[in-house]
Order: structure tokens, then sequence, then C-alpha cells
């Protein structure tokens, strides 16, 4: 039998295709280039998996429909088997400014070299970008330090629960170019978009976006599982589960 006659099934195929994937390129310096490198993971044989869930109480202010997904994605997961509770992660702080220090910190430099002597031809971000003043040495320190300080308060969350759900954005898709938003009544930066994403960009764990819900006004709503680092076995898992019997129930975009 040949190999092609073999890897007929489905899930052949895909052991295959995550076999592919698997280990660095050689290219990306901050992959993890250990092959057999596995999540730490304290979850006993089993147990049903813990799950923590949170809106507004960590990243307020949220639009109430998207609190409402959120609610609603945890009910459904308890009703899967896992076990539900609501938590508040009061160390999430300011992750976006920290996030925002380190990402441009280390990007601004080298956008400047590829740009200089062509300003005049950048679109409107881009001019913004290259105009921002380089982070000092002291807030590049001290992003790094609030890195691993949510770092260390995320390996504490994940020894007690093994998935956080959460919001994707706070607020369905706004109209273009706004540099302020309305939610929930308050009035917020635009950057606020990016509140429920940040925390874990920073502290480097695997997250996952997965479709859920409409608006009111017809506008998608996702839920976000986020897991312990290199566990994105569990995310998936879940996300799959909840992807075929989640609010969208069977809903397909016309063709």
């Amino acid at each position: 039998m040949n190999t092609h006659n073999r890897l007929r099934h489905p899930l052949e195929r895909e052991a295959l295709r995550c076999r592919l994937f698997e280990g660095p390129d050689g290219i990306d310096g901050y992959a993890i280039h250990a092959r057999d490198a596995a999540p730490d993971s304290v979850r006993i044989a089993g147990r049903a998996l813990r799950v923590g869930w949170v809106s507004d109480a960590a990243f307020a202010p949220v639009d109430p429909e998207i609190t409402a997904a959120v609610a609603a994605a945890a009910n459904q997961l308890a009703g899967f088997g896992c076990e539900v509770e609501e938590v508040t992660l009061p160390f999430i702080a300011n992750a976006f400014g920290a996030l925002a220090t380190l990402v441009y910190g280390e990007i601004v430099p080298s956008i400047k070299i590829l740009a200089a002597g062509r300003e005049n031809e950048l679109h409107t971000v881009g001019a913004g970008v290259v105009a921002l003043s380089d982070p000092s040495f002291a807030d590049f320190a001290a992003a790094h330090v609030e890195a691993e300080r949510l770092r260390s308060a995320f390996a504490g969350f994940f020894e007690k629960y093994d998935v956080l759900l959460t919001p994707v954005n706070p607020m369905t898709a706004p109209p273009h170019a706004l540099q302020e938003l309305t939610v929930n009544g308050v009035t917020v930066p635009w950057t606020h978009v990016m509140a429920a994403t940040s925390p874990f960009n920073l502290a480097g764990l695997p997250a996952l976006s997965v479709p859920y819900a409409f608006s009111s006004e017809q506008l998608p709503i996702g839920i976000q599982l986020v897991g312990r680092w290199l566990d994105e076995a569990t995310l998936l898992r879940l996300g799959a589960m909840i992807e075929r019997k989640g609010g969208l129930g069977d809903r397909r975009p016309p063709l």
C-alpha cells in the first residue's frame, strides 16, 4: 500500500499536517526550538477542564452584548462538562502601554531606516509611526519588567485554571478612523479595541478567537480562549466544540 492510500483518512492527514508545522523554521528568533516542548500542565487525568471567565471586571468598559456572549459561552462550556467560574484578573493593569513600548521600541528604528528619504510617500499611519520618538531606556526596561510581572501572575492563574475565557474586543467593529469610541456609555481612546488582547500578546500566551454571535446591529461577536504556554491543543479542541455548537448555529455566509 503506498503512502497516499495510507493517509486517506482525514485524521491521518491532519496528523501529518501537524507534524509538518512542528518545530522551528530557522527564521523566527522568538520561536521555541525544542521539538519536544510541551505545556507544563498540572491537570489531573480524568478531571474536567477548569475554565475561568471574565469580561467587564478586567476589560471595562465592554459592550453589554459582548459580555452576554462571553457569559453564554461560559454556560456552554459548563454544559460540556467543564468546571466554570467567573474571575477578575486584578493584575492586568496597563498591558497595552507596556506592549506598545516594546513593539514600537523594536520596530520604529528599523522603519525609520527603511523610510529615510521617502517620508513624503508614506501613508498617514506610516507617517505617524516614523514621527514617534524612540522610548527611553528606562521606559523600555520598565516595559520588560511589566511583561515579566504579567507572566508571573498568569503562571499563578494557570495553576488553578486550564483555560481563560474573555472577549476578543470590548466593542463590535467601530466606524473607520475614529480617535475616540463610546463603549457602554464611556468614552475611551481607539486603543481600547486592544484591551482584551494586549495582555496575552505581552505575556506570550496562546489565544484563540472563535466566532460566536451577532450583535443587534448584525455585527460579529467573537469570544477568546487563552491557555497556558504551549497548550494550543486544548484551545483548538474547545474552540472547535464551541464553533460547532455555538451562538451562530447553522448560520453560513451567503454564496
